[in-house]
């Protein structure tokens, strides 16, 4: 990161400029390093100091702040403050276009629907409905592997399911546990 710090009729003093370096940096971490530079101009008028800050980022972002205090510190804090706020609502949208979740919202749909069988209480004779809930995926993931390595993944239990991507016929195939102790293969995308 370039640093151009300025002062006009005020000397920057090696305080001054590490008080500018240190909140910069902390941006940069919240940027995850992709400041390319930054300017920072303190200019005094009477009684107060004013300081403009503008960072360009990678990305052709350019955040900048405007401070105004009495001393040259609060002014540059104030500044760096403004520029922090327009830095999180720019990671904020880069992050919220990057990381959705591994299935679209649109993708998978909750139906609760009334299970066929019915649980009865052992002690009360009594008979309770059993609603289960069913998750709808339109887009299943299955991972590429071959039937030789989806056979071990398989449980020992009946009624257990291994869903995978054939890589060598690429077709979407399920395996399924038998009552029976077999193996049987579907050949979903047949």
């Amino acid at each position: 990161m370039r640093l151009a710090l300025t002062g006009r009729n005020l000397t920057i003093t090696p305080a001054l400029r590490q008080v500018v370096t240190t909140r910069l940096e902390k941006l940069d971490r919240l940027l995850h390093g992709s400041i390319i530079s930054a300017q920072v101009a303190l200019q005094v008028q009477k009684d107060r100091v004013n300081a403009d800050v503008r960072v360009t980022t990678r990305g052709d972002h350019d955040l900048s702040g405007h401070g105004q205090a009495p001393t040259a510190r609060a002014a540059v804090t104030a500044a760096i403050a403004k520029v922090e706020h327009q830095a999180e609502k720019v990671k904020g949208k880069l992050e919220a276009r990057k990381r959705r979740p591994a299935v679209a919202k649109d993708a998978v749909e909750a139906v609760v629907v009334e299970a066929p069988r019915v649980r009865r209480a052992a002690v009360r004779g009594e008979q309770e409905a059993v609603s289960a809930r069913v998750i709808r995926v339109r887009r299943p993931s299955a991972k590429p592997m071959l039937l030789e390595d989806a056979l071990p993944r398989l449980d020992a239990a009946p009624g257990s399911v291994v869903v995978f991507r054939d890589a060598a016929l690429d077709r979407l195939q399920v395996l399924v546990r038998r009552a029976d102790g077999h193996v049987g293969l579907v050949d979903a995308d047949a």
